[in-house]
């Protein structure tokens, strides 16, 4: 149902990019909740400013080392 490879790729970016304050779209905002929900990242006061969490950056290397 849908498209996930999208959805694989925004997330992928999104955690690519951590080091870099979330832009306010919408759609960024939503993976940057998801990601939180699903303990990909950690944060202080706002998801806004994320950081990986160990699983996060577990996963990362993983999408990496399949090029996703």
């Amino acid at each position: 149902c849908g498209n996930a490879s999208v959805v694989i790729s925004q997330v992928y970016d999104y955690l690519k990019n951590r080091e870099r304050p979330i832009e306010t779209s919408d759609e960024e905002l939503l993976v940057a909740y998801v990601c939180d929900m699903a303990g990909l990242t950690e944060h202080g006061s706002s998801v806004y400013s994320a950081w990986l969490s160990p699983k996060g950056n577990e996963l990362l290397k993983e999408m990496e080392a399949n090029e996703l």
